[in-house]
C-alpha cells in the first residue's frame, strides 16, 4: 500500500511539474523571428493542450551498433555517417492521452478516447499517428510529422556514442524496461517525465513506450538514406518501432535497437510529435558527437558523383546530383480522360548523363537575390501574404522563370536550364514505379496538397524528401519544365530531353507544369500526372525548380 501511494504521489508531482511548465508558454504558433530566437532544450507549445516541443540541432552522428556492442543484431547494421542539415522541434514526451483526446473530440482521429491523462497514449496504429499530426498541422499552420529513423535515432543518443543515451549499461532507474530497476519494470508505462531527460532535454526516448517513426521496414542499412531522411519505399508492408517498451528486456532499448512491426493498434506502442524548424539556428552547444551540419555543402565538385549537393555562389540554389538511369514514364490508364491518356502510350525513357537538380523548389529569397541583382526583369512576385524566405517563389510565369535561369547561369558561369518534363518524372519517381514515390497513396503528412494548411504553400523543407533527397516533388506548388505541350507521348523523346515545338502552324504554344500544388486534389499529385498552360501565366499556385549540366 505505502509502494502504491508513493508512486500515484509521484505521478500527481509530475503532473504538477507539467502544468506548471506549459502555463510559461505562449500555445500559440511560433513566428519566423521566434523560431530564430530558439536555442538548445528550449521549448514551446503552438496551440493549447498540444504537445510540448524542445528545440534540437542540426548535425551529425554515426547511425547504428558497432559488432561488439552487447544485445546488438544484424538490422542494426552497417554504421553510417548521417547528417540532420536542419534543426528539429521534438516532442518533450510521447503524445498523452489528453492530447489525444483533443483530437477526437475535435473529430480530427479516428477511434477512441479514454480517460485524460498524462500518460502515453497507446493501442495507435501507423495510420492512426500520422491522422493526429495531421489534425495539429491544421491546428497550428506548422507541419508536423513523424520523426524518421535516423532522426529518432539522433534525437535518442544527444550526442551519445554508446549503447544507451547515458552509457554502455543499462544501469538502475534510467528507464522503464524488464531489467531496468524501476518502479514500473514490466508492470505499466510510467508517465513522461518520471527519469531524466537525455542531454536534449527529452523524455523516454528509450524505455517506456514503442514509438512509430516515419519509415519503411528494411533488413539492415545498406543503401539508407545519409541525410537524415525517412527510408521510404514503394512496397511499405511494415514501419518501424523505436525505443522499445516497459516489457522488453534491457538489449532492446539501447539507441540503436529498431523492429518492424505492420501497421496495427496493439498494446505499448505510442508516438512522438516533430516538426522542422525551417527558420531554427538552434546551436548544439556541449552536444558531443552531433556535430555542426553545414559542412555538407560545398562548392561544385570536379567530378561531381550522384548524391554530391553543392552551391555555385551564396545566393544560389543547393544543388543534388542524381544518377543517370532509364524509367518507364506515363501511366497506363491515367483516370479522368474518358480515353484520351495524356499520360501515355508508357514508353522508356533513358537519362544518358547524371545532372544536377535543385534540392527546393526556387524560393523567393533565391529569386529577391537574382533582383537585387539587377536581374530577372526587377520583376517581385506577390507572396500573397504568406511570407517570403523559404517558401517557394509563386505568381512567376514560365517567362519569368526562363529569366531566372539566364540570370543564375551568367551569375556562375555554369549551364542552368529547366527540368524537361521527362526528367522532373524521373526525379519524382526516384527509382519507384507506384503511382506516388510514398507508394499508392501519398498523405498530408507527406506532401502539401488538397488546401492542407489552410490554402497556402509551406516552406520548402517542410516535408521528407523523396529517396534521392528532393523536396516537394509532389504538391505545394506546381512546377514549370521546358516542354511545349503534347496531346499524348507518341512523339515524345526517349532520350530525357524536352519535346519542344515552333509555332509555324500558327497555334499558341503552351508549357507543361508537374508535381501538383497546395490546392490541387491528391490524384494530380500521382507521378505521371501532367497539366500545361500559357507560359505567360502567373498565378499562387506555380513556381519552378533549375537543373545543371554536369
Amino acid at each position: 500500500m505505502l509502494h502504491r501511494m508513493l508512486l500515484v504521489s509521484k505521478l500527481l508531482l509530475i503532473l504538477l511539474a507539467g502544468m506548471m511548465a506549459s502555463a510559461a508558454f505562449s500555445q500559440t504558433p511560433l513566428s519566423p523571428d521566434a523560431e530564430r530566437a530558439l536555442k538548445l532544450g528550449d521549448q514551446f507549445q503552438e496551440c493549447y493542450g498540444c504537445p510540448t516541443m524542445v528545440a534540437v540541432p542540426a548535425g551529425s552522428f554515426v547511425m547504428g551498433s558497432p559488432s561488439d556492442e552487447k544485445g546488438r543484431l544484424a538490422n542494426e547494421g552497417p554504421q553510417h555517417s548521417v547528417t540532420i542539415a536542419h534543426p528539429l522541434a521534438v516532442g518533450k514526451v510521447t503524445v498523452t492521452l489528453a492530447e489525444w483526446n483533443r483530437c477526437v473530440d475535435d473529430h480530427g482521429c479516428l477511434g477512441y478516447a479514454r480517460t485524460n491523462s498524462v500518460a502515453p497514449v497507446d493501442l495507435v496504429s501507423w495510420e492512426d499517428a500520422n491522422a493526429y499530426l495531421a489534425w495539429l498541422s491544421r491546428k497550428t499552420e506548422k507541419v508536423y510529422r513523424l520523426l524518421s529513423e535516423a532522426e529518432f535515432e539522433y534525437a535518442a543518443r544527444a550526442g551519445n556514442e554508446a549503447a544507451y543515451p547515458w552509457g554502455d549499461e543499462v544501469g538502475k532507474n534510467n528507464a522503464n524496461c524488464n531489467g531496468c530497476g524501476s518502479a514500473w519494470d514490466n508492470r505499466l508505462p510510467s508517465v513522461g517525465g518520471s527519469f531524466a531527460a537525455n542531454a536534449f532535454g527529452l523524455y523516454d526516448m528509450v524505455g517506456n513506450i514503442y514509438q512509430w517513426v516515419q519509415d519503411c521496414h528494411h533488413n539492415d542499412y545498406i543503401g539508407a538514406p545519409t541525410d537524415g531522411s525517412a527510408w521510404m519505399s514503394s512496397d511499405c508492408g511494415a514501419h518501424v518501432l523505436r525505443g522499445g517498451a516497459w516489457y522488453v528486456d534491457p538489449q532492446y532499448i539501447r539507441s540503436a535497437s529498431r523492429v518492424m512491426f505492420a501497421s496495427a493498434r496493439v498494446t505499448a506502442v505510442s508516438f512522438r510529435a516533430a516538426r522542422t524548424l525551417s527558420f531554427g539556428t538552434v546551436t548544439a552547444a556541449n552536444s558531443g558527437s552531433a556535430k555542426p551540419a553545414g559542412a555538407a555543402i560545398v562548392q561544385r565538385p570536379k567530378q561531381p558523383k550522384p548524391n554530391d549537393r553543392f552551391r555555385d555562389c551564396a545566393t544560389c540554389p543547393e544543388m543534388v546530383v542524381v544518377p543517370s538511369g532509364s524509367f518507364t514514364m506515363g501511366a497506363p490508364d491515367e483516370p479522368g480522360y474518358s480515353g484520351n491518356n495524356v499520360a501515355g502510350p508508357t514508353h522508356q525513357v533513358t537519362i544518358a548523363k547524371p545532372f544536377a537538380v535543385g534540392r527546393f523548389s526556387v524560393t523567393f529569397e533565391e529569386w529577391d537575390a537574382c533582383v537585387a541583382d539587377k536581374g530577372c526583369n526587377f520583376i517581385r512576385p506577390p507572396d500573397e501574404g504568406w511570407g517570403r524566405g523559404r517558401r517557394p517563389v509563386i505568381n512567376v510565369a514560365w517567362d519569368d522563370a526562363k529569366l531566372y535561369v539566364a540570370w543564375l547561369t551568367k551569375t556562375t558561369g555554369k549551364p542552368y536550364r529547366l527540368l524537361s518534363e521527362a526528367e522532373r518524372e524521373y526525379l519524382t519517381r526516384a527509382g519507384t514505379s507506384s503511382l506516388f514515390w510514398t507508394g499508392d497513396s501519398i498523405s498530408k503528412t507527406q506532401a502539401n496538397f488538397d488546401d492542407f494548411d489552410h490554402g497556402k504553400t509551406v516552406p520548402v523543407d517542410s516535408f521528407a524528401p523523396n529517396p534521392w533527397g528532393l523536396y516537394q516533388l509532389t504538391g505545394n506548388v506546381h512546377e514549370w519544365v521546358e516542354d511545349c505541350d503534347q496531346v499524348n507521348y507518341k512523339l515524345a523523346p526517349s532520350d530525357g530531353s524536352a519535346y519542344v515545338v515552333g509555332n509555324e502552324s500558327g497555334r499558341r504554344i503552351m508549357r507543361v507544369y508537374r508535381g501538383g500544388s497546395w490546392g490541387s486534389d491528391q490524384s494530380s499529385l500521382r507521378s505521371a500526372f501532367r497539366e500545361w498552360t500559357y507560359p505567360e501565366t502567373r498565378n499562387k499556385y506555380t513556381g519552378f525548380r533549375v537543373a545543371s549540366d554536369l
